[in-house]
């Protein structure tokens, strides 16, 4: 045993962890030591961030067994070893879990965009997607932001190590008063840049955070569907999958991703239950399942699934490629089609379907705690932007000209 690893597992004792934990976080350690071959005093924290990398895309560890690893090598750095806390946090950080997700479904969350073929990774693009995907974050937004930091890149025609903070005020300028991007795609742009600088280049963050500030959003209102409109619009589709797939969004409130993400194994027959595993921020939630959503399924399925091409596929409802899920503009096509056959006013994207659930469940008289929890919002003030809309609240304001005696306005 070498003086090293006596001195950790001395210091795991004295700090009081398990017998278990004491396992492994030595295994842990012991094979980080052995992917590079020699001892843990002589790697950089930059190396410990590509062994992780490894851990997670060729080992397939679970988000999980990779928090493990990480609290072991921060143990070691931080305690055994008495390094700086604050390079070693910035550089290991703990890996967002997918909650409520089995372990397999965690790698395809965790799955990097793929490369354009013909189109060489440089180096701080290899290690910008390693670090977005070490630190958990969507395929999704893994996608979006590598979209906004090339685009910086091509904007100024040189590496984003390059750019000064100054020059990535000039380029969020031109994005909205030249590209007319909304707040919200601003605010990814930002958070991308952000996070290249911060974590990808290890930047200080005191000027860059004054630099390159979040755009402040309008609050903007949603509006909604009267229940005779969603009438229309769910029955105006002749198909049973475009039918079923609406209807499965409004009646569960869920997102275009969330349905079109949706496997026949969420759906629970016996509970009356629809699993929802990939939400928002990598969070899952359970619905309940409507009587009448359970029979247009079985419809669906028996119509044009049962004993046709693809019918053993995972996915509920299939794309064009086979053993694919349905992509999210085809399900926001279908919305749009439904939309114009059924003859009611456009209020917005197929979101709106899920706005008109938050807000007549609201109307029905559900507490706002469990909406939120049936939306899966993370913060109770954004659940409490749908209290304004509901025509039973507004039917509780009087106009102060009800008040007025109805001899007329007096003097």
């Amino acid at each position: 045993m070498t003086p090293l690893r006596a001195k950790y597992i001395r210091d795991l004792v004295i700090h009081g962890r398990s017998k278990h934990t004491q396992e492994a976080y030595t295994r842990y350690v012991c094979d980080l030591a052995r992917y590079y071959r020699r001892s843990p005093e002589l790697i950089s924290y930059d190396q410990v961030t590509g062994w992780l990398y490894h851990l997670i895309k060729e080992r397939h560890l679970s988000a999980s067994g990779v928090n493990i690893a990480v609290s072991a090598v921060r143990f070691l750095y931080a305690v055994t070893l008495g390094r700086e806390t604050l390079d070693l946090m910035a550089s290991i950080s703990d890996m967002k879990r997918a909650t409520g997700c089995a372990d397999s479904e965690v790698e395809a969350i965790l799955t990097p965009p793929r490369q354009p073929r013909g189109r060489p990774v440089t180096p701080l693009r290899a290690k910008y997607i390693r670090d977005l995907v070490i630190r958990g974050r969507s395929k999704h937004t893994q996608e979006a932001y590598i979209r906004y930091v090339r685009d910086l890149a091509r904007y100024y025609r040189r590496s984003p190590e390059l750019i000064s903070y100054e020059e990535v005020t000039g380029w969020l300028y031109h994005l909205i008063k030249e590209r007319h991007l909304s707040a919200s795609s601003v605010n990814i742009a930002v958070s991308a840049v952000r996070f290249l600088y911060a974590v990808t280049l290890g930047r200080e963050t005191l000027d860059l955070m004054a630099s390159v500030p979040h755009m402040k959003r309008a609050t903007r209102r949603a509006e909604v569907y009267a229940r005779n409109e969603v009438a229309a619009i769910l029955t105006a589709p002749r198909q049973p999958r475009d039918r079923v797939l609406l209807m499965t969004v409004y009646g569960c409130g869920l997102r275009i991703s969330e349905a079109t993400q949706l496997k026949t194994s969420d759906i629970d027959r016996a509970r009356m239950q629809l699993r929802v595993r990939d939400g928002k921020g990598a969070k899952g939630r359970v619905l309940p399942l409507s009587e009448r959503l359970l029979k247009e399924l079985v419809n669906y399925w028996r119509a044009q699934r049962q004993g046709k091409a693809g019918h053993d596929s995972p996915w509920l409802f299939l794309g064009k490629k086979a053993g694919q899920p349905m992509s999210r503009y085809a399900g926001q096509n279908i919305y749009y089609s439904a939309l114009k056959k059924s003859g009611v006013r456009f209020k917005g994207g197929i979101h709106t379907l899920r706005h008109s659930f938050a807000t007549h469940v609201m109307e029905s008289g559900v507490e706002l705690p469990l909406v939120q929890h049936l939306l899966g919002h993370s913060s109770l003030r954004t659940t409490s932007l749908y209290l304004h809309v509901t025509a039973r609240r507004l039917a509780e304001v009087h106009s102060p000209l009800d008040l007025i005696g109805s001899g007329g306005i007096e003097q």
